[in-house]
C-alpha cells in the first residue's frame, strides 16, 4: 500500500544526517526540506502507480482463471465457425490457426445459476446489429459442441441465444447553452450506442450506469429520467436500480425519447 507523502518525508528526514551530513540547518524553511518534500511527493506518486498496476494485474489474473465466468466469455468469443479443434504439443485443445473472420460470437455474458454456468451469446447481422446465432444453418449447434469440448469436466453449462431485450427510455437532457442542442443530443445518442455494447459479463443493466454514460457527454449539465423499462418477449418491467437482460444483450426501443432542455431556463 502506498505510503503518504508525510510518511515518506519523515522517513527521508530521519535519514538526512546519513546521506547529507554537510547540511546542518534546522530551519523549517531550509532548502533541503523543500527538496525532501519534492522527492517524497514523487515517490508517493510512484508507489500509487505501482499499487494501481498491481491491483489491475491481480484482477485480470483472477478474471482469467480457467473456469471463471470471464474465462467462459473469452472462450465463447474465440469460437471459429467451420473450424475443427486440435490438440497442440502441450496437450491443449484449440484451433491450429486464428481466423478473426470466423469468430462470429461478438457478445457474450455469463452468470452462475444454481452451481452451473449460464452462457448467453449473440453475433452481428449484416447491418451490424446484435442478433442470435442461427439455429438452422449449424451456427448454434457448432458453438454448443465447441463449448462442450472446452468447458471444465463436471461443469454444467446452459447456452442460450435469444432475441435482444428492448430497453426504452424517456429522458430530459439539460444542456449547456454554450453548445447546440442538436449536437449534444447526437452525442448522447452516440454515447448510448457505445454504452449498449458495454453491458457487463453478468448481463445486468444498471440505471446508474445509464445516467453516468449520459453525464459523460460534453455539453450535458444533468439528466432527468422520466421512464426506463426493459422488455423481453411479452414481459415488460420498469427499471429502478437494475434489470437482468434475459438475452444477455439489448437494443434501445424505437419509442425512446430525448427531450433537450436549456439548463439555464
Amino acid at each position: 500500500m502506498a505510503r503518504t507523502t508525510q510518511e515518506i518525508y519523515d522517513s527521508l528526514a530521519a535519514q538526512r544526517a546519513i546521506y547529507i551530513p554537510e547540511v546542518t540547518s534546522t530551519s523549517q524553511t531550509a532548502e533541503w526540506r523543500l527538496w525532501l518534500w519534492i522527492f517524497a511527493y514523487g515517490i508517493h506518486l510512484f508507489e500509487v502507480v505501482l499499487d494501481l498496476l498491481k491491483a489491475d494485474v491481480e484482477t485480470k489474473l483472477a478474471n482469467k482463471q480457467p473456469g471463471s465466468l470471464e474465462w467462459y466469455i473469452d472462450k465463447a468469443k474465440a469460437f471459429q465457425l467451420g473450424y475443427s479443434m486440435t490438440v497442440n504439443t502441450k496437450g491443449i485443445l484449440g484451433y491450429a490457426v486464428t481466423d478473426a473472420t470466423a469468430q462470429i460470437v461478438k457478445h457474450a455474458s455469463a452468470i452462475e445459476q444454481n452451481g452451473d454456468v449460464l452462457l448467453k451469446v449473440a453475433k452481428y447481422d449484416n447491418d451490424g446489429n446484435l442478433t442470435p446465432l442461427s439455429l438452422t444453418n449449424g451456427e448454434f449447434l457448432q458453438f454448443q459442441r465447441y463449448i462442450e469440448n472446452v468447458k471444465f469436466a463436471g461443469t454444467g453449462i446452459t447456452i442460450t441465444t435469444l432475441a435482444a431485450d428492448v430497453i426504452e427510455y424517456a429522458i430530459t437532457v439539460y444542456y449547456d447553452p454554450a453548445y447546440l442542442p442538436d449536437t449534444v443530443q447526437q452525442a448522447v445518442l452516440d454515447r448510448l450506442e457505445v454504452f449498449r455494447l458495454e453491458l457487463g459479463f453478468d448481463g445486468l443493466f444498471y440505471s446508474s450506469d445509464f445516467i453516468k454514460a449520459i453525464l459523460e457527454v460534453t455539453g450535458v449539465k444533468t439528466v432527468k429520467v422520466i421512464s426506463l423499462t426493459g422488455t423481453h418477449g411479452e414481459t415488460t418491467e420498469a427499471i429502478d436500480v437494475s434489470y437482468s437482460v434475459e438475452a444477455g444483450y439489448f437494443n434501445f426501443g424505437e419509442a425512446s425519447v430525448i427531450t433537450m432542455q436549456n439548463a439555464r431556463q
